[in-house]
């Protein structure tokens, strides 16, 4: 059912957005309990999980397969030529017999409610989304304690599983503060619950948690938020002012590195480069800049544009048409023309098309006879062609995807 919520939304049940990003965000763990066992399984099942594992197509590293914190050995369930990854399936199933866990890396990439849902989770972020699927044995364990360097939303399809949550020694870690085995050497369990289906857990960065199936296979999805942070945009901004300053381009004076002390001209000069590039980083600018990126590297929904695309040609003022599910976008001005920053690419456009522009961009569905600022009917057909053939718009009547989970039920409650 088409639903006008958003994922997380759906996801959160009571819990309000507002609350969510002002109480745990960053911050804090947080536990949705949801009266109902099915609220997954139109992302995921055990059902399909099995259609995924015996199809023949599961290549190594997208599917590895741990046991007790330790990856095994790819000569024991990749076949033939290593570099190629092929799985073997019969392999790959003994060693789960054998209590390893299974798991698929980006499954978005190749399982299709997986794929809508990230992305509809990405246009509500603008942030990347990935989706790990991880198939534990009954009563074992894969990974260790540790955190990860993203933020998490733990989605129980089936089973049950115990997870234990620690200290957080690290906050808001990344690259540059990757985890370390010896921060789990004291840390202790802060909290410990167990998801049953249609369960979330949303565990922040940084924050040291481990986990165990129950008495029951579990099967469950991470949703990871692969984020860009103010230290993304400053290593921009300033990457984009070596570009533009070739002061900064050059060398560190011949031996300077051969004093015990910093002599007093290297010690002006330092100041002197310190209050420049103060003063000429554009953080705003590498915002920008990052904002243009997500947008254009970002794929997008391609179903159904054969169709239409043959269809374009028939369409009337009064057909329906609509964004695509889950389409990130912006409008830009720049050089005297409106541009739409899509996937790989900018669609530009006149000026004065720019009310008709936002309107068409802003809706989920409209007729083109709707559209504002002017235009004479041949235009307004003109450009909802075009941007049906740039793949931002598609042509109805067929009901506007929706790429959500389900809504909660009533009884879905929080415990944070």
């Amino acid at each position: 059912m088409h639903s006008d919520r958003s994922p997380l939304s759906e996801m959160l049940g009571r819990t309000s957005l507002e609350r969510f990003f002002r109480v745990y965000w960053e911050r804090r763990p947080l536990l949705i309990r949801r009266s109902s066992g099915d609220g997954f399984n139109n992302l995921l099942s055990m059902r399909a999980m099995d259609e995924i594992l015996s199809s023949g197509f599961l290549r190594h590293p997208e599917c590895r397969i741990v046991k007790d914190g330790k990856v095994i050995p790819l000569d024991r369930y990749v076949v033939g030529d290593p570099l190629k990854g092929v799985i073997d399936v019969e392999s790959l199933y003994a060693e789960y017999q054998n209590e390893a866990t299974i798991t698929l890396t980006s499954l978005q990439r190749y399982w299709r409610p997986l794929t809508d849902f990230c992305r509809s989770m990405e246009a509500q972020f603008s942030q990347p989304f990935q989706a790990n699927v991880y198939l534990t044995r009954r009563g074992s364990q894969g990974f260790a304690p540790h955190f990860d360097t993203h933020d998490v939303f733990v989605l129980q399809v089936a089973g049950r599983k115990e997870w234990r949550l620690y200290d957080h020694p690290a906050s808001l870690p990344g690259d540059s503060l990757p985890f370390q085995e010896a921060m789990s050497g004291k840390a202790r369990v802060r909290r410990a619950v167990t998801l049953g289906p249609g369960d979330l857990l949303y565990i922040p960065r940084g924050h040291i948690h481990d986990a165990n199936a129950a008495e029951e296979d579990s099967l469950h999805i991470t949703v990871g938020v692969l984020s860009a942070t103010w230290g993304d945009a400053l290593v921009e901004a300033v990457n984009s002012l070596i570009r533009s300053d070739a002061e900064f381009r050059a060398s560190l004076p011949v031996g300077f590195a051969g004093k015990w002390r910093m002599p007093a001209d290297l010690r002006g000069k330092v100041a002197r480069m310190q209050a420049k590039a103060a003063g000429n980083l554009r953080l705003g600018d590498a915002v920008l800049n990052l904002a243009e990126r997500f947008i254009s590297e970002r794929q997008h929904d391609h179903s159904g544009r054969l169709t239409e695309l043959a269809q374009t040609d028939r369409l009337t003022l009064s057909s329906p048409v609509g964004r695509r599910a889950g389409a990130v976008h912006s409008l830009k001005r720049e050089g005297g023309k409106i541009s739409v920053v899509l996937h790989r690419k900018k669609v530009r456009f006149p000026l004065f098309v720019e009310p008709a522009l936002a309107y068409a961009c802003g809706k989920t569905l409209f007729r083109p006879s709707e559209l504002p600022g002017g235009l004479t009917g041949s235009s307004k057909l003109l450009l909802v062609r075009c941007l049906i053939r740039e793949g931002l718009l598609f042509a109805a009547p067929r009901r506007a995807r929706s790429a959500g989970v389900r809504a909660a039920p009533a009884g879905a409650k929080a415990a944070g």
